[in-house]
């Protein structure tokens, strides 16, 4: 496994935080929209959908806010309207003006982890929260195997420590008809 730079490392660990956080109904949820229609019970929708992230009543509507996951995107918050009287979907829809304001917080974190990665240290400005440093401490954990007449896999670990430091470590090995080959690696960092 190639060493990255820590902007490299932070960005991967972003990427897997953030998938692993994939809205409130998975993966690529957003094509369970195709699952709905007009009429659906807001029960109905909520078996499909999951839970709601939010619901609210203005008037006679009844408004359930998902955030749904879209690959190449992210997460888009989808606002579903309800008759609040018989609790029946209505319509639905992208809510793009919540959504753009979400990508422009994101671009404003991405800004802040480049700007502290071309300081050469991942601290960004203000207090330390120590809190928040222990809620980031994760055990990343990977594992890949082949089969197909060859034998072999790799396995890579990731800590991110509460007190702003990481480790990695990784090893493969693969062989097959006479060859072999095996590697291990390993770097930390804060």
């Amino acid at each position: 496994m190639p060493k990255h730079s820590y902007k490299t490392n932070f960005i991967i660990i972003l990427t897997i935080a953030l998938l692993s956080s994939c809205g409130s109904a998975g993966f690529n949820s957003y094509k369970k929209l195709d699952k709905l229609y007009p009429g659906m019970t807001y029960n109905q929708v909520a078996k499909i959908l999951g839970k709601p992230k939010t619901v609210k009543q203005k008037q006679n509507v009844k408004i359930a806010r998902w955030k749904l996951h879209q690959k190449w995107v992210g997460i888009v918050p989808y606002d579903m309207y309800f008759n609040a009287q018989n609790n029946k979907l209505v319509s639905w829809h992208k809510n793009e003006r919540d959504f753009q304001k979400s990508q422009q917080k994101l671009a404003l974190l991405a800004k802040s982890i480049e700007k502290a990665g071309n300081k050469g240290n991942a601290s960004v400005n203000g207090p330390n929260d120590a809190n928040l440093q222990r809620r980031f401490a994760v055990k990343l954990y990977r594992f890949s195997a082949v089969g197909g007449g060859q034998t072999g896999g790799s396995e890579t670990t990731i800590n991110l420590c509460p007190n702003g430091t990481y480790n990695e470590s990784g090893e493969s090995g693969y062989s097959g008809g006479g060859w072999g080959t095996a590697s291990q690696n390993g770097e930390q960092g804060h």
